[in-house]
């Protein structure tokens, strides 16, 4: 499912109407477990609206460093298991997540014409020395597996979902690596950082602690 990012007010609790240029778009706005106000089109799921509601405050975070971002040229295109993988659009870069449940598992960056990356190495073991597969293979019992998975492309794309923000090319690779390092920030991947892990705890918010939701 892809859709354009559009920033709203927030008003929890309301179901309410989001009037884009030549059109009607009806939408939730809620707050999650986690305290988060997330706006939702009719039926998108939510991997659509945590994609949203994130890329929607990442705009903010730009602009403190002094990015104006063209809302109309973002893309989010979430795709819930069972999913199908999807080429990497000409003249765009993309951050990806994978997410098992509500869970963030990995979350990385494809340059422009890195098609390879967005859509293939992540679901073999063999195909990179960093991926979502070598990852599952050393800690499918965190997923709940009593083995390593026997055809590692058939599970993850029936067991995993993704968030793919598509971003113009022409942004450059400081605004693809800000938007990387804020996801992880926000969404803390359970197979990334392990290197770090206990360091920065106390600085956690609660508030971006999804697994609740």
């Amino acid at each position: 499912m892809r859709h354009k990012c559009r920033r709203l007010n927030c008003v929890p609790g309301l179901r309410t109407s989001q009037i884009a240029p030549g059109k009607m778009v009806v939408a939730d706005v809620y707050l999650t477990d986690a305290g988060e106000c997330v706006v939702g089109r009719k039926n998108e799921g939510w991997l659509a609206a945590i994609g949203t509601a994130a890329l929607n405050d990442f705009v903010r975070v730009a602009e403190i460093v002094g990015y104006e971002l063209d809302v109309d040229q973002l893309i989010v295109e979430a795709s819930p298991a069972p999913h199908k993988r999807s080429a990497l659009p000409a003249r765009r870069m993309a951050i990806y997540s994978f997410w098992h449940g509500k869970k963030a598992l990995k979350i990385g960056l494809a340059s422009p014409n890195n098609d390879a990356r967005f859509r293939y190495h992540h679901y073999s073991p063999g195909t990179c020395v960093s991926n979502l597969s070598l990852s599952i293979r050393d800690h499918y019992a965190e997923l709940g597996l009593l083995a390593p998975p026997e055809r590692y492309r058939t599970w993850i794309e029936a067991e995993i979902g993704r968030i793919d923000f598509l971003l113009p090319a022409e942004w450059g690779q400081p605004i693809g690596r800000l938007l990387e390092s804020y996801l992880h920030a926000r969404w803390r991947p359970r197979f990334e950082g392990r290197a770090w892990m206990g360091y920065g705890e106390a600085l956690a918010a609660p508030i971006f602690d999804l697994a609740n939701q």
